[in-house]
């Protein structure tokens, strides 16, 4: 548990004990309270990774949009010189 999530626990429990609640149903309270965040919220640690695997993925569609530009432009190249003998090859016969 992070030391900001252990002061805080600690406060919510002093504030149900200041609340009348006895202190051994503010601290279940409050070590419950701490268990659900600790098992449901993201740490910077957590969202350090999931940020790292988005840039890999977004380099890898990168790459991938690069490498079907580039073989576009070679089909494109390819019909291109494909009419143009066909136009020569034409020309020529006549």
């Amino acid at each position: 548990m992070s030391n900001t999530i252990a002061t805080n626990i600690l406060q919510y429990e002093s504030m149900l004990r200041e609340a009348g609640i006895p202190e051994k149903e503010a601290k279940a309270h409050a070590r419950g309270t701490a268990m659900l965040m600790e098992n449901s919220l993201a740490t910077k640690t957590d969202l350090a990774k999931v940020e790292s695997a988005l840039k890999q993925d977004i380099a890898l569609v990168r790459k991938d949009i690069m490498w079907i530009k580039i073989g576009g432009s070679i089909l494109g190249a390819i019909i291109v010189g494909g009419f143009t003998l066909l136009a020569f090859l034409i020309s020529t016969h006549h």
